[in-house]
């Protein structure tokens, strides 16, 4: 019965795991100059050429912050008062459409970037700084458009996005870019008034790189029916991928002390050996999910059989807690057990 319960518990875990979801940070740009000298932001989130072909949504969201602003009615936009508007699309009700539009003052800084090997000059002195923006997290959606004029607007909502997709998909779709799936990038594109798409440079920005990170950590364990107190200390492989922590393995040594015997203390030691995945995309918020696979290597005592091993699925609750199910077990699965596992890092 035990077994089946603890069993429940591993489905249950897996499939919550199935709806953990992370809204995506943009750490990739793709900033493209038109022919009309506007300069289109497009934040995406690279994995694959596929992802860069987004413009239909982002002639979608143009097309309606036009109408929207038209029936605000407001006076010409003016040279000497730069402004930024965001645009946001508030409903997820498809038949009930909803729009916020915050407009505010705007100091547009200049910016120069000269890159000598591939002649090229970019100056950001354009006057004015649209934000389109979708909350919604299934169909997440950024682009930033430095304009002057309206009409500047209106002129590139017209523009053959079809062509410009084709384009860039191209561009992406070589084995010499395979890299940026894993670091984080601004590619420079020129598009002609025929709407042929030239990448100019890819920048990459500093990143963190793969390390080894050496932790130490005390914990509770709750078996057959005691709490048992532990300490553990770890070494860890981190594989990192968009300026965010994706992969992690680990290799544990743990000590876990068992004081329920009122005449003897015994220390038993296992060796663990885990792997866990980020499911977050966001830079300091992780959402981690693993499994470990353990062994006794030093017996005390008679809490725990010869040779038992132990399986377990973990989350963290926090940067420094994890916790989750283990199921104990010798041999092959026999006299298997469950146990429920809180750790906290404190190195």
């Amino acid at each position: 019965m035990k077994t089946q319960h603890f069993l429940s518990i591993i489905v249950l875990l897996s499939a919550c795991s199935q709806f953990i979801q992370a809204k995506e940070s943009h750490q990739d740009t793709l900033v493209l100059k038109m022919p009309n000298n506007v300069l289109v932001e497009q934040l995406v989130y690279y994995r694959s050429p596929s992802d860069v072909k987004l413009f239909d949504n982002f002639k979608t969201y143009l097309e309606a912050f036009l109408e929207q602003f038209d029936k605000l009615e407001t006076d010409e936009l003016s040279e000497d008062h730069p402004i930024q508007i965001v645009f946001t699309n508030a409903s997820n009700n498809h038949s009930n459409k909803e729009y916020n539009i915050t407009v505010e003052d705007y100091k547009p800084k200049t910016k120069v970037t000269l890159v000598e090997k591939n002649s090229l000059l970019q100056i950001h002195q354009r006057i004015h700084l649209l934000k389109l923006k979708s909350p919604d997290k299934f169909n997440d959606f950024e682009a930033i458009i430095h304009f002057s004029t309206i009409d500047q607007l209106r002129e590139i909502v017209n523009f053959d996005y079809e062509k410009i997709n084709e384009n860039l998909l191209s561009i992406y779709e070589g084995k010499e870019n395979n890299y940026l799936k894993r670091k984080p990038f601004s590619s420079w594109i020129n598009v002609n008034p025929n709407f042929e798409t030239e990448l100019i440079y890819n920048q990459i920005p500093n990143h963190p790189t793969d390390l080894i990170q050496l932790s130490a950590g005390t914990g509770l364990q709750s078996l057959k029916g005691e709490w048992l107190g532990s300490f553990d200390a770890k070494m860890t492989l981190i594989f990192s991928q968009k300026m965010v922590d994706k992969h992690a393995i680990t290799i544990a040594y743990q000590w876990m002390y068992n004081f329920t015997s009122p005449t003897e203390k015994y220390v038993n030691d296992f060796i663990d050996f885990g792997y866990a995945y980020n499911f977050s995309s966001i830079p300091k918020k992780d959402r981690w999910a693993g499994i470990n696979f353990g062994m006794l290597v030093n017996r005390k005592g008679e809490f725990f059989e010869k040779n038992t091993l132990r399986l377990g699925l973990y989350t963290n609750l926090s940067k420094s807690i994890t916790v989750g199910p283990q199921m104990y077990f010798h041999g092959f699965f026999k006299n298997v057990y469950p146990g429920i596992k809180l750790n906290v890092t404190i190195l």
